[in-house]
């Protein structure tokens, strides 16, 4: 877990979104979600590596559910790359590949655009975000606000 957090906040440490793994729970989960040995959820979910010879390309964090294959995140090895190499495509499709010729039904990229993803897949479907508040005076506030102010 540890190699795959290095890139993964290497990448996404600084920006808007930030990474998960620099929130010690969210390690916490995910080294337990890996490790469970339970008969019902054991194999639910994978981490990937994708090597070039001793060369780590990087690692894709996939759950299972039944024959369908979920990315949940990646992280990339870009060192040493350059511009002409696209080893985020290459762990998809060796992924994708991998899965297919072990039966599985589907691999979904899961929500968030990006063009990879349009080019990789061969449908979409709408994904919706809600969030829920408890109802308060403050939260009720804080919504009024937003309204109002087109948010």
């Amino acid at each position: 877990m540890k190699k795959i957090a290095d890139l993964h906040i290497l990448k996404w440490g600084s920006s808007e979104y930030g990474s998960g793994f620099t929130n010690p729970t969210f390690v916490e989960f995910h080294e337990q979600l890996l490790a469970v040995r339970d008969q019902a959820y054991s194999g639910k979910a994978k981490l990937l590596t994708l090597t070039a010879g001793d060369f780590v390309l990087g690692y894709l964090y996939i759950l299972i559910s039944d024959k369908q294959i979920l990315f949940y995140l990646s992280a990339i090895n870009y060192a040493d790359l350059g511009n002409k190499y696209k080893p985020g495509l290459t762990m998809h499709f060796c992924a994708i590949a991998h899965f297919k010729e072990l039966e599985y039904d589907s691999y979904d990229f899961l929500a968030g655009p990006a063009r990879y993803k349009e080019q990789m897949s061969n449908s979409s479907y709408p994904v919706y975000h809600i969030s829920m508040y408890k109802n308060s005076s403050r939260n009720r506030v804080i919504t009024k606000l937003k309204s109002l102010l087109g948010r």
